[in-house]
């Protein structure tokens, strides 16, 4: 009996004595399982099966992409769900993939702390009077009110509307300016049409008219109001400021008027033959009408040659500020409509229709000097 007792203690007294606890250590990337270290599956997957042979991989396979996560390496049986931005005043920054979660934020004028669930609406103005907002609302924080700094108005808008007037009337003396820089060029270019038809009006007038003043004056100013102006005229009716002495003395004198006999008979309008249009000199003559007629006539000349009064306002459109340039084109656009030839009997036949007389005779002279057309009575 004394063995069997001692045998009995012995075994009471092993159950109580602890055996240590055997603990499994895994190194920082494996994770442990059933008493065994498996390697981590890398991020973007998740552990589909653990691993039989210690210190290796199980069956790794990839998230969903758009529905699920790893953003590390693990050891997870499952991958993490990605967040749903639900809110209605939250947008998507960054969409979730295998790797990373959704990030979301919360749209222009609402905040979000740290760990909300629903965006909060932006402070817009502060309560308090005589306070401003100091801080803009952003994505975590709301606006955040304080006193004005030292120095600085406590209303901005007085800033902004007088900047506002300044910048208005800065652009009315600009707007001014402009106007009246382009109003005295048309005034220039103006005087210069006036001089230049005082020059070629009468250029080709013969100086062989009779020395009495009231013929001489019929001859170069068909209108009797110019004609009145001229130095030494009777005529009390005109009006000594519409063109001063000294430009009509100059004309009634200058060099260059030709003398000779005229080429276009008197009484009825004569028939004109052209005898040669390829010349070069025709289309010179043709085109230089453009610097003999006065501004006021020339629009009615160009409706006697055929123009419409739309083609009128093309060509005005097309060549604004450039009367040279207006009425170069109009007379190309005759010469290409009726050729040359026509074009010039169209022209000639206004002159005479208009009663501008002088300058048919001048027109029609030159060009029979030249050889270009011959003159006589129409049949």
């Amino acid at each position: 009996m004394a063995p069997a007792l001692r045998l009995a203690l012995l075994a009471c007294w092993l159950a109580k004595v602890e055996s240590p606890s055997l603990k499994l250590h895994c190194a920082s990337d494996e994770y442990d399982y059933a008493g065994h270290c498996c390697r981590n599956c890398p991020a973007g997957t998740y552990v589909r099966e653990h691993c039989y042979i210690p210190h290796t991989w199980g069956d790794c396979r990839a998230c969903e992409e758009g529905e699920d996560y790893t953003e590390h390496d693990n050891g997870l049986e499952q991958c993490l769900p990605c967040k749903q931005c639900k809110s209605g005043n939250k947008i998507v920054v960054r969409p979730c993939t295998t790797k990373s979660n959704t990030v979301c934020q919360c749209r222009d004028g609402y905040y979000c702390p740290p760990g909300c669930e629903e965006c909060l609406k932006c402070k817009k103005e502060c309560s308090a009077e005589g306070q401003i907002i100091v801080h803009r609302c952003n994505a975590t924080t709301d606006a955040v009110c304080g006193s004005p700094p030292e120095g600085t108005t406590q209303y901005p808008s007085i800033l902004i509307g007088i900047t506002i007037g300044i910048v208005f009337l800065f652009l009315l003396f600009i707007l001014g300016f402009i106007y009246k820089r382009r109003k005295t060029a048309c005034r220039s270019n103006e005087e210069k049409d006036a001089k230049r038809f005082l020059i070629h009006e009468n250029v080709k007038v013969e100086t062989s008219i009779s020395g009495d003043p009231e013929s001489r004056n019929n001859a170069l100013f068909p209108n009797p109001e110019m004609s009145g102006l001229l130095p030494g005229s009777t005529n009390e009716d005109s009006t000594s400021g519409s063109i001063p002495s000294a430009q009509l003395l100059q004309l009634v004198e200058a060099p260059g008027i030709p003398s000779g006999h005229s080429n276009v008979p008197e009484g009825k309008k004569p028939e004109v033959r052209i005898k040669n249009s390829s010349t070069k000199k025709l289309s010179d003559i043709y085109f230089n009408v453009k610097a003999m007629v006065r501004s006021h006539d020339w629009n009615p000349l160009m409706r006697k040659c055929g123009l419409s009064d739309i083609d009128i306002d093309k060509i005005t459109r097309d060549h604004p500020h450039d009367t040279h340039e207006q009425y170069h084109q109009m007379l190309r656009t005759l010469q290409d409509r009726l050729g040359i030839e026509d074009a010039l009997h169209k022209l000639l036949d206004g002159l005479w229709d208009l009663n501008l007389k002088t300058l048919y005779e001048n027109i029609t002279n030159e060009l029979a000097d030249n050889d270009i057309i011959t003159v006589g009575p129409e049949d």
